[in-house]
């Protein structure tokens, strides 16, 4: 069985011939979901929310401002704050509502967004999800992008913080 959730649709090659096949991929994809008698009805989803998540690492952040809406059995996640004074504390970034990732779809850590800063120089923050958890952690893509790293490796007192990120949800059944 093809894979229900493709881990990205954007061409990960400048090669024509690759993103041709790409792009033909996705349009199968397209095309079994519709076959499968699928509407948006029968996907469960829900509006945009606000929620407030619990911090680590980042001190007493403030200016925070997230949301998440469900789409299937996934919860879609799009934030900004202020870090407080961060700390050595491992960066965790709370899930909505105390929700838990699925322990049977998430197999052991892994990447599920992004992040960035608003300073310079700003690398790339990978956002990482690990089985059976209410928070995602962070790294960088400059060093081991699986190994989670403390708020203060990743930003600075004073840093404003951007991030998106999916996750699927336990006992969120699509």
């Amino acid at each position: 069985m093809a894979d229900k959730y493709p881990s990205t649709i954007l061409p990960q090659t400048n090669d024509p011939q690759e993103i041709q096949k790409g792009n033909l991929d996705l349009l199968a994809k397209i095309n079994e979901v519709a076959a499968s008698g699928a509407t948006s009805s029968s996907i469960p989803w829900t509006k945009e929310a606000s929620y407030t998540p619990t911090f680590s690492g980042f001190g007493t952040c403030t200016n925070i401002n997230f949301s998440f809406l469900r789409i299937a059995n996934r919860a879609h996640v799009l934030g900004t704050w202020t870090c407080g004074n961060t700390s050595a504390s491992e960066a965790r970034i709370g899930l909505p509502f105390g929700l838990n990732s699925d322990a049977a779809l998430i197999s052991s850590i892994c990447p599920c967004g992004m992040a960035a800063r608003g300073a310079s120089p700003c690398a790339g923050i990978v956002v990482l999800i690990e089985p059976g958890v209410p928070y995602i952690t962070m790294s960088s893509q400059l060093l081991n992008s699986l190994d989670k790293k403390s708020g203060a490796n990743l930003y600075n007192n004073g840093d404003t913080g951007g991030i998106f990120f999916e996750v699927p949800i336990s006992g969120w059944n699509d």
